[in-house]
């Protein structure tokens, strides 16, 4: 008895004034004797009902009709008290669910739709999900057998209750989902007279249902039923997209020998255009790079290109299935080779340990002696992060190193320059001459390389610096690439810059004569370092300086 008291406290409490005015002359009317059994006495009389009451008189007319389809009190009489009651309570949500349903009885479409739109919208605000709303939309499209909107607003409805993971509406939603494709007739529903557009929206359809991954079985009845109209009503130019849509089917669900059979049929179908063949032919080698034979698709497309030489220069599908496939072949194989060496170096090495990392370094210079230089800085790319998380900063000075000589090697002058500034401040902090003095080299190599004359100033000023402690190291490998760096520095120069005064004392002992043959002079020392230590690449190049030098 508490709890209804409070109850109808909190109710009086929440009505607005009009009300409170109906209560109070309901309970004026009860002193005077004028309410209660009395009331039966004479019907015209009106009296007072609360907002608690209404709510659960339109709540079982609602329940009543969504279950058995109909209700107590005639459609047109419901009507005209709902009419009154929206008068007189509009606040009240369910009085539009309610008529709604009771359009729908009297197949009202447009009356029926719009109530229900209203009926959200206040439901809505009231903290009613977006999937419930959805769903009704999709049974209300249902109901009046337009199964295409109704399956539209039911995916919509299950994409809100997958989002919000209300497992109930998900059932619901299923429900009707599977309902509406039961009732749905693939070649019923066609609203054109001509035999072709009945087909095509037939085919059109059987491809929507494999996209949204419709099953199987439903997607195939509509695909055959649309290849029995073909033959039995003898619809032209339909041939190649119906073997077409069932080659993809196919191959959706598994079936690679299918797939491959109606795409041969397609491809042997006659009555064609250059933009049908286009589409065949993508199809074709779309298959074929599903199935890992991306070679194979590429011959193809070219094949294509080569039979049509004029027409397919002005037509973009296939250009683009070419460059996606390329792409995505190119990725598969770098990752698969980076993939297979890591393997193989987690096999044979600890994982990042010095040896390691060594390997690496050592596979990434083998691949940029057979100029893969992509392949190589991959390598190194994918090496780097990890080495930044150990304390071996050695290797990240030299793998920085490797990266700025692969950008020297393609011509990429200014990505090198900070990668190498980087190196040298590096293996400076950590005390690593040899990675600093390589680094200082590669440094002045890049500065020769920009032809610029201030660039050109510090490529001598960072070589002299670092020379007598290069020799110091009695490295041939370090000691060669100075003296040829230092020759192209001075030859491009066109003069001697003896900045330090280390440099002019060991210039005085070597006793270099003029200009030409000191840089000459250089290139010669460099090439008996590289000739000793086998080193071809380099060997080259200071051959060509030095066949350059002498002819001009």
């Amino acid at each position: 008895m508490g709890m209804f008291i409070r109850r109808c406290r909190v109710e009086y409490s929440s009505l607005p004034f009009d009300r409170l005015a109906d209560i109070r002359e309901a309970f004026h009317q009860y002193i005077l004797g004028q309410s209660g059994d009395s009331q039966f006495l004479n019907q015209e009389q009106s009296t007072w009902v609360s907002v608690y009451n209404i709510k659960e008189f339109l709540k079982s007319q609602a329940e009543k009709i969504e279950r058995t389809g109909t209700s107590n009190i005639h459609p047109t009489v419901l009507h005209n008290y709902l009419a009154d009651m929206s008068i007189q309570v509009p606040n009240i949500s369910n009085i539009r669910q309610v008529r709604y349903l009771n359009y729908i009885r009297t197949k009202e479409y447009i009356q029926s739709l719009s109530n229900l739109h209203i009926f959200f919208d206040y439901s809505l605000s009231e903290g009613v999900a977006v999937q419930y709303a959805l769903l009704n939309i999709g049974i209300l499209e249902y109901r009046f057998g337009h199964l295409y909107n109704a399956l539209s607003a039911l995916n919509d409805a299950l994409s809100a209750a997958r989002f919000n993971k209300d497992e109930y509406c998900l059932q619901e939603v299923q429900y009707w989902i599977e309902i509406c494709r039961k009732n749905q007739s693939i070649s019923d529903n066609s609203s054109y007279s001509d035999n072709y557009l009945n087909n095509m929206e037939t085919l059109t359809r059987a491809r929507n249902m494999l996209r949204e991954g419709d099953s199987s079985r439903h997607v195939f009845e509509g695909l055959y039923k649309s290849l029995i109209n073909i033959k039995l009503k003898d619809i032209k130019n339909m041939d190649r997209v119906q073997y077409l849509i069932t080659s993809l089917a196919w191959q959706r669900y598994g079936n690679s020998t299918m797939a491959e059979s109606y795409q041969k049929l397609a491809e042997d179908v006659e009555d064609e255009t250059v933009q049908d063949i286009e589409k065949t032919v993508i199809s074709h080698a779309n298959m074929l790079q599903s199935m890992g034979n991306s070679n194979r698709a590429l011959e193809v497309l070219e094949s294509f290109q080569k039979k049509y030489p004029t027409e397919s220069d002005f037509l973009m599908d296939w250009k683009q299935a070419q460059a996606r496939i390329k792409r995505q072949s190119n990725k598969k194989r770098k990752t698969d080779m980076m993939t297979n060496q890591a393997d193989m170096l987690q096999y044979a090495i600890p994982p990042y340990s010095e040896e390691f990392f060594n390997a690496v370094h050592d596979n990434a210079e083998q691949l940029m002696l057979k100029t893969e230089y992509e392949k190589a800085l991959a390598v190194l790319d994918e090496v780097h992060d990890f080495i930044r998380k150990t304390d071996q900063t050695a290797q990240l000075g030299y793998n920085l190193i490797l990266q700025a000589i692969i950008y020297l090697q393609t011509n990429d002058i200014e990505a090198s320059i900070p990668i190498l500034i980087e190196a040298m401040s590096l293996s400076k902090r950590s005390n690593d001459a040899k990675n600093y003095y390589r680094a200082t080299i590669k440094l002045s190599e890049a500065y020769v390389r920009t032809k610029e004359p201030a660039n050109i100033k510090k490529s001598i000023f960072l070589l002299e610096t670092i020379f007598p402690k290069v020799l110091l190291t009695k490295s041939k490998l370090l000691t060669s690439d100075l003296y040829l760096t230092y020759a192209e520095a001075l030859d491009t120069s066109g003069m001697i810059f003896y900045f330090v005064p280390e440099i002019r004392k060991l210039m005085r002992i070597i006793c270099i004569g003029n200009q030409h043959d000191d840089v000459l002079e250089y290139i010669v020392l460099a090439e008996d370092g590289y000739q000793e230590m086998g080193m071809k690449c380099q060997l080259l190049r200071a051959l060509h300086f030095k066949t350059m030098l002498t002819i001009f």
